[in-house]
């Protein structure tokens, strides 16, 4: 049996290559923005951010130009660069070069000269720790931070967003990193020889209980869930993307969860045309 699993990864995920180094060229990231109200949570918006590649110089130094490329319009965004672990980037409405994410901090380290959008609170950052997690088989570092809830991941930038702020905001809306890809790979959430989805966000402004497919019951869960839909096969993952669960699917199968820490997980499924669908599950 765990011949035939290394087997099935390898047939799987044996052509990707890892990737821990932040990219600067041929990468995307897609924001999801999630909108919460006093009757339900919805997609309210999406950002696309793409590194085509395109190198520019300024004051002697080469950066790669990042842009906004939602609905195939370009926008500008601004220019970063890559020196070992540290990635600095100078916005689009700026002289100044700041530090966009720095991986060489350690526990109890500080930074002051940092940027992200929508980032009035904090003049200075501090590491509360470190560790390495595994991102679906890639051991990236995490750094943490304190007073914050966010943080930055080796090789994505931060599973909140790129670009966005590290702290949780009392606007009624929720960033997180939806995917990221360098050339036709995808490297979050979960490995996939296939880039990110420029379509996604089609359905912004959709209740969330109208635009998943993958119907989960009941959500919360305490012991188990039924999955409803015909697919041949599920993923449940941590919010790091490391997969804890990965199995053959009936119709209307149910999935113990008594063993799952409190938390929150998400579940992907992919039906017998290859077609992926995905929902939130909250483990009590």
């Amino acid at each position: 049996m765990k011949y035939f699993f290394l087997l099935y990864a390898f047939l799987c995920f044996g052509s990707i290559q890892a990737q821990t180094d932040f990219p600067e060229s041929d990468a995307v990231w897609v924001n999801k923005i999630t909108c919460h109200d006093p009757w339900s949570t919805y997609l309210c918006d999406a950002e696309f951010y793409c590194l085509p590649g395109e190198d520019t110089l300024i004051d002697g130094q080469n950066y790669s130009k990042l842009y906004r490329c939602d609905d195939e319009v370009n926008m500008y965004q601004g220019s970063l660069r890559v020196d070992a672990e540290v990635v600095y980037y100078i916005p689009v409405d700026s002289a100044t070069e700041f530090v966009l994410y720095d991986f060489t901090l350690e526990e109890g380290d500080s930074i002051s000269n940092f940027w992200m959008l929508d980032s009035p609170f904090y003049d200075t950052l501090i590491v509360s720790s470190t560790a390495i997690e595994s991102f679906d088989g890639i051991d990236r570092k995490v750094i943490n931070f304190e007073s914050t809830g966010g943080r930055w991941v080796q090789g994505l930038g931060s599973d909140w967003g790129l670009l966005r702020e590290l702290w949780h905001n009392i606007s009624g809306y929720f960033v997180e990193l939806q995917c990221m890809s360098v050339g036709d790979s995808s490297y979050y959430p979960l490995l996939s020889d296939e880039p990110c989805d420029m379509n996604f966000g089609s359905d912004i402004g959709i209740r969330e209980n109208e635009l998943n497919s993958l119907k989960i019951f009941p959500n919360p869960a305490q012991t188990t869930v039924e999955i409803s839909g015909d697919f041949t096969e599920i993923r449940l993952s941590d919010l790091s993307g490391k997969i804890i669960l990965k199995s053959s699917l009936e119709v209307n199968s149910v999935l113990d969860i008594e063993l799952l820490s409190p938390g929150i997980y998400w579940i992907q499924a992919v039906d017998k045309n290859g077609a992926k669908y995905q929902n939130k599950l909250i483990v009590e």
